[in-house]
């Protein structure tokens, strides 16, 4: 067993147990560590490091703010933007949120729940008091939830979509609902009854 090294970023020949293998012994730019890996591992980066927390440390402060590849590059523009479209979880039930862009109020990175976006879209077809208007866009109020008429959460067709308040989203799921109640106290029996934010937005 036997091992040739040559600092200063060099390529050296290394032999162990009878198998030889070209290794590249290197500084570990954070930390100034000397560092022994693989060519193709030193050719294939641009930094090299000793260890995770190295790695994680020069990225945290080197890669912040201009000088990161991505600053100030928002939605398409930004490398890590997934879709115009995405799913999230609401209760047991899965929302469509879309990309609007960063002019949208209260958006999460540009994005909204697809059947809010379409209601304020189409704003002329309810009643004025559900809306604020705002630069020139009739946005839904905080308190203002949408039922979709016929109960199909994936249904965001115009005709489908009402703008309700949340007691009047309550009241009106309520009348479709089966609810047990106890014969002897009256009250509704829990494990039969459904909250009603799985359809609140």
């Amino acid at each position: 067993m036997f091992y040739i090294f040559y600092f200063n970023d060099q390529i050296t020949l290394t032999n162990v147990r009878g198998k030889s293998s070209r290794q590249v012994v290197c500084q570990c730019d954070w930390c100034g560590k000397t560092i022994s890996m693989k060519r193709y591992s030193y050719l294939r980066a641009k930094h090299h490091y000793c260890s995770i927390e190295c790695h994680a440390d020069h990225k945290r402060i080197t890669f912040r703010g201009e000088n990161n590849h991505q600053y100030g590059l928002r939605g398409p523009l930004n490398s890590s933007f997934k879709n115009h479209n995405v799913k999230k979880h609401n209760n047991r039930l899965l929302d469509d949120w879309i990309y609007v862009g960063e002019w949208y109020r209260g958006s999460i990175h540009g994005r909204v729940k697809i059947y809010r976006y379409l209601v304020e879209k189409h704003h002329d077809l309810y009643e004025e008091t559900y809306f604020d208007l705002i630069d020139g866009w009739h946005y839904l109020k905080s308190k203002i939830e949408v039922h979709h008429i016929d109960f199909n959460h994936n249904n965001n067709d115009i005709s489908n979509l009402l703008p309700l308040t949340k007691s009047e989203h309550v009241r009106l799921h309520n009348l479709y609902r089966s609810q047990n109640r106890d014969t002897k106290t009256g009250q509704f029996i829990k494990n039969d009854t459904k909250r009603i934010s799985a359809e609140s937005t």
